[in-house]
């Protein structure tokens, strides 16, 4: 019995020096300096009016990485697909196809952890994106290019020291104007000619994981 109690004694200390050694790391402020993220998000059509009007988002993901200085600002290079579906129930007669969305981009922002969980994720993102058109009706895709610029927000919380989850809210402007004629649809034309030339926008919300694989001391 003796013997038993010395044994849990010893290994009692041992856990709570260990938890003190380990405690400042696990609970100090993240100060980023080289990570990487990956985000899953739900894109909704925004504008122009035939955009929003007979299209629909269906998914959105992005990986990027990216290099912080230690006042929070940060660079950093990525890679995003999004893509959009026809709403069948808006268009006459039904068709099925989508718009296809990749592009690479360069991103600046800034990112701040108030405390020890919780922190800010602002910046913008700038690309080129190339987009494809798919329908019943197109013999073969119709293809666009275009910039692309992208303000978001995210909300940080940490699981720990090396690891967060954010709530991401973006709103991407695509530099084109999106029209049914892109995916072969010539019945669907009650817009004005105006709303095809307006650049097409659109929303995205969702998750993102970020793994801070480096930070400042």
């Amino acid at each position: 019995m003796k013997t038993c109690f010395i044994f849990a004694l010893i290994i009692t200390c041992g856990a709570l020096s260990l938890a003190q050694e380990e405690e400042p790391t696990y609970y100090k402020i993240i100060v980023p300096q080289h990570s990487y993220s990956i985000d899953f998000a739900l894109p909704v059509p925004i504008a122009n009016k035939p955009f929003k009007g007979i299209m629909q988002g269906f998914a959105r993901g992005s990986a990027f990485y990216r290099f912080g200085l230690k006042n929070g600002i940060y660079t950093g290079l990525g890679i995003n697909y999004t893509y959009f579906q026809l709403n069948r129930f808006k268009i006459t007669p039904q068709m099925r196809g989508g718009m296809h969305l990749a592009n690479a981009y360069g991103t600046l922002g800034f990112e701040k952890y108030y405390t020890e969980r919780a922190g800010i994720d602002a910046g913008v993102r700038i690309g080129y994106a190339d987009i494809t058109f798919h329908s019943d009706t197109l013999t073969n895709p119709h293809k666009v290019s275009a910039a692309l610029v992208e303000p978001y927000v995210a909300f940080c919380l940490s699981a720990n020291h090396k690891t967060a989850y954010k709530w991401i809210f973006s709103y991407t402007f695509l530099g084109f104007g999106f029209s049914p004629e892109r995916l072969g649809d010539y019945a669907n034309q009650d817009f004005k000619i105006s709303e095809y030339k307006r650049i097409t926008r659109f929303l995205s919300f969702g998750f993102s994981y970020t793994h801070y694989f480096k930070q400042w001391d």
